[in-house]
């Protein structure tokens, strides 16, 4: 296609696709410019990118720093280091974990807000430099903890210290500014504010762990919070907050020992952070279920549109141990087809159905969780009931060779092998974090218990936990009410506690109780007494 005017003045005919043409020189005078077109500074070469990898040599191992699991070293009293040459993966990258650890970063819900303000604050004003490290295949991540902040670094190894200083250096002399400060400010209360447009299923959730967790701040308390603070508070916090410091810190991978000590030395030497007084270390804890005891959360539905409905049945079972690990392990893979087959598919009482395993703070407890909107929570309690002790005569029932292949099939995914260096840092990551259990060979020594279990100790495991006949068993429900669902008028059961809602009615709640004592206080202690394996 070409505009009729050109008809009859052309003189050729390109022999691909026929196309008439003309060849016409150009105008002297664009010649001419073309010829001489002068600078344009605004056109220039990429600056230099300083996170490009120059060495991709492995570091040599060293003999006396080689060993299987990460191993703990004290830093005076600065902090832990966990430290684990990579020797499986044979690439050239490395993973830093920092926790820097310090009491005022979860305060109070003011503390949080203003911590959670100045991570997202100091990863904008990074952003410049987040292209020039992707590019170079080197990444970060800032984010808030309950003990303090975690800075992650991942990539190529011979570049991180560069980035690893860069970080430290904006997160001590952070300048925030007013436009900035604002407009993370505004969308961080819209995330407070959409926090009860949140599905049902994830409420539930979230309500249950606030019972539970005696140390968290509820989403209003941050709400309520955000309005009041000021850039001028938030830049003070900054301060504070680097003031005193603890370090645990997860190297693994392609670096040396010297490095991940350098590490350490560089966050207090950059921050200008006074070792912490471990006096001064938050410590966390859970709440611990009388033996026996039973209680009902019941709310109505957070957002008033919302029609569907959302119960979590949460049966408490105890204290992060190897045998009994392996045992809630297995009742989880023994149930969990069984739960999605009667409660989804044959009674139809919702599509999102999970049962399993949850484990908070290294406390154990069994779940069933259903979101609905054909049913209401009351109900599906008692379906949820109905189904879990008729799981008794199954287990009686169920052949020993049917027995033998689901512990076989558990014992196989424990034992499964890390996929990448990302894998087994994760891993180890949840080992050291709190509650800091240091069970670096878990999946082997797991299975081994797995593998013991017999049919007896499964039923056995059932009627203690499970069985509503026991006397024993510790069992927290959380009923979320959609808009099509009142709430019962009607009371509970005689010896069913009920809980109301709300942040101030679950502390009351939390104060009747006693709480499981941390299964390490690590930072009180020597970490590495109790890198047993």
């Amino acid at each position: 296609m070409y505009p009729k005017k050109f008809d009859g003045t052309t003189d050729k005919v390109e022999q691909w696709y026929g196309i008439n043409y003309k060849d016409t020189p150009l105008d002297a005078d664009l010649l001419k410019i073309l010829n001489n077109p002068g600078k344009n500074d605004e056109l220039h070469l990429p600056h230099p990118n300083p996170f490009l990898p120059e060495d991709f040599s492995r570091h040599p191992p060293q003999e006396k720093h080689i060993s299987e699991t990460p191993k703990a070293t004290l830093i005076e009293d600065r902090g832990t280091l966990w430290y684990k040459y990579d020797a499986k993966f044979n690439v050239p990258k490395a993973y830093q974990l920092f926790d820097l650890i310090s009491p005022c970063a979860y305060a109070s819900p003011t503390h949080t807000v203003m911590t959670n303000l100045f991570c997202r604050l100091v990863t904008d004003a990074l952003n410049e430099y987040l292209y020039d490290a992707q590019i170079a295949n080197l990444s970060y991540s800032l984010f808030v903890l309950n003990e303090g902040i975690r800075l992650i670094i991942k990539g190529y190894n011979c570049k991180q210290a560069i980035l690893r200083d860069l970080i430290l250096d904006k997160i001590r002399n952070i300048v925030i500014d007013p436009e900035r400060f604002a407009v993370i400010k505004e969308s961080q209360t819209r995330s407070y504010a959409n926090f009860d447009k949140d599905h049902p299923y994830q409420r539930v959730m979230y309500e249950n762990c606030f019972n539970l967790e005696t140390s968290r701040w509820a989403n209003d308390q941050y709400l309520e919070a955000i309005g009041a603070i000021t850039l001028e508070q938030t830049q003070q916090h900054v301060a504070n907050l680097f003031e005193y410091l603890y370090v645990e810190l997860i190297a693994v991978g392609n670096i040396s020992f010297d490095e991940a000590i350098a590490s350490i030395n560089a966050v207090f030497k950059i921050t200008g952070a006074k070792p912490l007084n471990l006096s001064m270390v938050p410590v966390r804890s859970h709440l611990k279920l009388p033996i026996g005891y039973q209680a009902v959360k019941r709310v109505a539905g957070f957002n008033p549109q919302e029609k569907n409905s959302a119960i979590e049945v949460l049966y408490q079972v105890g204290r992060d141990d190897p045998v009994l690990n392996a045992k809630i392990d297995l009742f989880d893979h023994l149930t969990s087809a069984a739960a999605g087959n009667q409660l989804r598919t044959n009674e139809q009482l919702g599509y999102i159905v999970w049962s399993g395993t949850k484990s908070d703070y290294g406390i154990k407890s069994y779940r069933v969780l259903i979101q609905s909107d054909v049913q209401p929570p009351n109900y599906l309690h008692e379906r949820i009931e109905v189904w879990l002790q008729s799981y008794e005569e199954t287990l009686v029932a169920m052949p020993e060779e049917e027995f033998e292949e689901n512990k076989k099939g558990l014992i196989a995914r424990k034992l499964e092998k890390d996929k990448s260096l990302k894998d087994e840092t994760a891993r180890y990551s949840l080992e050291v974090q709190f509650p800091r259990t240091h069970l670096f060979k878990r999946a082997e020594i797991e299975a081994e218990e797995v593998g013991k279990l017999t049919k007896d100790d499964m039923l056995a495991f059932f009627k203690t936990f499970f069985s509503d006949k026991s006397t024993s068993r510790s069992k927290l429900t959380t009923e979320i009410y959609g808009k099509d669902h009142p709430i019962p008028e009607d009371g509970l059961a005689e010896g069913i506690a009920l809980i109301k809602g709300g942040a101030e009615q679950a502390k009351t709640f939390q104060a009747l109780h006693e709480v499981y004592e941390p299964l390490y206080l690590v930072l009180r202690d020597k970490p590495a007494a109790h890198n047993m394996f």
